[in-house]
Formats: structure tokens, sequence, C-alpha cells
């Protein structure tokens, strides 16, 4: 069995994250192996668990969406004090037009995305802190001579 290439990057993306959390070792402390070290069947385990991770994901995200979205305007009502620039009473979220609620939700999903991306950022710079000989020593290949200290 043949990965595609977005499944390929999926699971290289599960892999490479897993890794940066472990400092490169496996569950038993050893250097991981690099992507193209790894059997096809681990390969195609880690698609498997990426897909997984990102249909659990994506189900998440559009429930998390929704409610930031709802969140986001009963905020801006209340701010403004449940009037529009006019001093009109602003309705309810039920009561929104479809197009308005999905534009809450638009801003919803940017400042979330905006917001994930960022910890994200963080995550991987605490992972960059690691000694670099540990990193080194993670990414390097079993065939490949190590330097000694």
């Amino acid at each position: 069995m043949k990965l595609s290439f977005e499944e390929l990057e999926l699971a290289k993306a599960a892999y490479r994250e897993y890794g940066y959390t472990t400092g490169f070792k496996n569950f038993r402390g050893d250097p991981m192996p690099r992507w193209d070290e790894l059997p096809l069947s681990i390969q195609i385990a880690w698609k498997a668990a990426a897909q997984k991770i990102a249909a659990e994901a994506s189900d998440r995200r559009s429930v998390l969406i929704l409610e930031a979205a709802r969140s986001t305007y009963l905020t801006y009502a209340e701010s403004v004090g449940g009037k529009n620039f006019r001093g009109d009473p602003l309705p309810k979220w039920e009561e929104l037009p479809d197009t308005t609620r999905n534009a809450w939700k638009a801003a919803a999903s940017r400042v979330t995305h905006w917001v994930f991306e960022e910890e994200i950022y963080k995550e991987r710079r605490a992972a960059a802190s690691f000694d670099s000989a540990d990193r080194t020593s993670a990414h390097a290949s079993p065939h490949t001579p190590q330097e000694k200290p």
C-alpha cells in the first residue's frame, strides 16, 4: 500500500510533532528513527492515527468555532449595551440572519486559528531549547557515526 502525498504529509507531521514533544525519543527512551527509516506498516499506522486526529479535531473545531462565535457575539452585545450603532436593540443570537452568524463564525475561526498557531509556535520554541546534542543524536541515522564528546 502506498500513501498519497496528503496522507504522507499528515502522517509525517504527526510523527514530527510527537518527536518535538519527546525530544525525539521513543517510548523506551531511544532515539526515534527518521521517517524514511520506519517500516511501511509503521508509516501506515501513523497515517491512521493522524487521520483520526484530523477527523476529531475537525469535529471539535466546528463545535468550538460555533460556541466561540456565539459567545463573542453575546460579549459584543453586552459591551454595547445590547444596542447597535443606531441605538436599536441587537437581536438574540438565534434571531441573527445566517449571513451574520456566519460572519461571527468567520471572525471566531480566524482568532481561534491565530491562538492555536501561537501555541504551536511556543511549543516548538520550547522543543528547540532542548540540548542540541540530544536533538542531533535523535535525528541521526543509526548508520551514521556519531561524534564523541
